[in-house]
């Protein structure tokens, strides 16, 4: 390996500490992106439950007007 004079040195070094920042930036880049994932996953899987809750409430409900109208039997219209 030779010597480099200390102009060249200094380039290296730049070109070196760049390609360092861009490796960061690209790592913190993808962290986020990764993050962002997360979070979209778990409001999806928020209104996933909020759906099943919901169907759940109206499948009682309607449970409920059945058996209400068996019980009160038939009506006579006056």
């Amino acid at each position: 390996m030779r010597i480099l004079l200390p102009k060249e040195q200094r380039r290296k070094e730049e070109k070196k500490r760049k390609r360092k920042r861009k490796r960061k930036r690209e790592k913190e880049e993808e962290e986020e992106e990764e993050e962002e994932r997360r979070e979209e996953k778990r409001r999806e899987e928020k209104r996933r439950e909020e759906k099943r809750r919901e169907e759940k409430r109206r499948e009682e409900k309607r449970k409920e007007r059945i058996l209400y109208f068996i019980w009160k039997g038939p009506t006579t219209v006056t």
